[in-house]
């Protein structure tokens, strides 16, 4: 029998991205699984999560420059007093980190991404350097493995996968009554994630376009983000109003429904750790379009997928209408990619968790 952790999670906010989801996801299944979970975070949001069982935290803080956060951390943990520290995004990896070695608590980051998503500017680079001072880096991918191993090779490193509810997607309903007239005459594409650039959303709405000639379509764009105003503008000037619909921001079981009911789930990212939306997608068993890159392909290859180059909106649309014109191939795809998704539960993510913690307290015992 393991012995019952005290584990502190810090990250800026509990409602939003796929960071908040997984963190949730595992703080849960720790509580379930006998240990005592802390999470600090600095904001509330439109949909803050209600995490049972779980001692919640809200800092102060003027900015996310402020100062007071340092010191309130290290009041907490002093309080606390928790085995571990693990934090999520960089502000927390920073901060957390520095309150950590302070407090001479064993700390560990999660790694999201890989290289091509950090720039050289002051905040990664500090980052990078903080985080000399963990006892551990955890990514999700090994794009995100192979980042760190450059940077700090005899670190103890290690892999864990994010974690999916799979009963709880199982138990959806395909189709909600938003769009039962719209798909009852349309073949539907979806893009769910944050509105960037690196995302090439730009080059989807022009390979609908393109689609248009062969097959009517209605493109849904779930998500935020800072180019969704350039996106609405490309949309207008292509005359697509009535074809691309943006949907904002949706809860996760409202996106497990229409994945489950959408013909085809779209993400053509330059680059990715380990994707929530496409492993969601994978699970609700919806086929895939997705950008051909090392991260897509650590866990799918044509089998599974369209693989295609996400800076090419012709390749774009011929994927499209390979994947509506051949639903045999199409649903083919679709099953084997979500038999991958069977082994990424979220009680493996918690388990294997565990043990990463055990392991970095037992070496610690003997150093």
């Amino acid at each position: 029998m393991l012995k019952p952790l005290r584990i502190l999670h810090l990250i800026p906010q509990i409602s939003g991205g796929g960071a908040e989801q997984q963190l949730s996801y595992l703080a849960s299944k720790l509580v379930q699984m006998g240990h005592q979970v802390h999470i600090a975070y600095l904001r509330n949001g439109p949909s803050t999560r209600v995490l049972p069982d779980v001692e919640l935290h809200c800092l102060k803080a003027r900015s996310n420059y402020d100062p007071y956060i340092l010191w309130q951390l290290i009041r907490l943990i002093r309080q606390i007093k928790p085995d571990i520290v693990h934090t999520w995004i960089l502000q927390m990896d920073i901060i957390g980190g520095i309150a950590a070695k302070i407090t001479r608590t064993p700390w560990i980051l999660r790694e999201p991404s890989c290289q091509l998503a950090y720039n050289n500017t002051w905040k990664f680079r500090l980052r990078e350097k903080v985080v000399g001072l963990s006892a551990a880096i955890v990514s999700n991918s090994s794009g995100g493995d192979s980042y760190w191993r450059s940077h700090y090779p005899n670190k103890r490193r290690y892999i864990i996968p994010n974690g999916l509810p799979l009963e709880m997607i199982n138990e959806i309903i395909p189709q909600t009554s938003d769009h039962e007239n719209m798909r009852s005459i349309n073949k539907v594409l979806l893009y769910a994630g944050r509105l960037e650039a690196s995302k090439n959303i730009d080059k989807l709405i022009e390979a609908t376009h393109r689609a248009l000639k062969l097959f009517p379509i209605k493109l849904i764009i779930c998500g935020e983000g800072p180019i969704r105003d350039s996106l609405e503008k490309q949309v207008e000037q292509l005359g697509l109003a009535a074809v691309v619909e943006f949907a904002g921001f949706i809860d996760s079981q409202k996106l497990w429904s229409w994945m489950k009911s959408s013909d085809v789930f779209c993400s053509l990212s330059d680059y990715e750790g380990l994707p929530n939306s496409v492993i969601e997608a994978m699970a609700c068993g919806c086929s895939l379009i997705v950008s051909d890159i090392p991260a897509h392909r650590e866990f799918l290859n044509e089998a599974g997928a369209l693989l295609v180059n996400p800076e090419d909106p012709e390749a774009i649309s011929k994927a499209i209408e390979l994947s509506l014109s051949d639903p045999n191939s199409t649903r083919k795809r679709a099953e084997t990619a979500k038999a991958i998704t069977q082994k990424w539960s979220i009680s493996f993510m918690a388990e294997q968790y565990e043990k990463a913690y055990q392991q970095i307290l037992k070496n610690r015992l003997f150093l």
